[in-house]
């Protein structure tokens, strides 16, 4: 069997999928990771047009999800790499 495609997700992917009644589909087709940031903050209190929450139960959906949380060496080293462009 062939190894799940791994995806790096931001917020707003998370959300859409949601609305787009998808996400069931991306969880089985692809190892899901984001941070915890995501997690706890942006896609948690994210609100529709219709000002309801997102239906996201993190609890559940945590054996489907990776959390990974980069460390402060590895962010300074991306910021290093991009010096000169940042």
């Amino acid at each position: 069997m062939s190894e799940k495609l791994k995806l790096i997700l931001d917020a707003n992917v998370i959300i859409e999928s949601f609305k787009l009644s998808v996400w069931e589909a991306l969880k089985e087709k692809a190892e899901v990771v984001t941070t915890k940031t995501v997690i706890d903050d942006e896609a948690q209190y994210y609100k529709t047009e219709t000002n309801r929450k997102i239906p996201i139960d993190w609890g559940a959906e945590s054996q489907y999800i990776v959390i990974d949380e980069p460390t402060t060496e590895e962010l300074r080293n991306v910021v290093d790499y991009f010096d000169d462009v940042f």
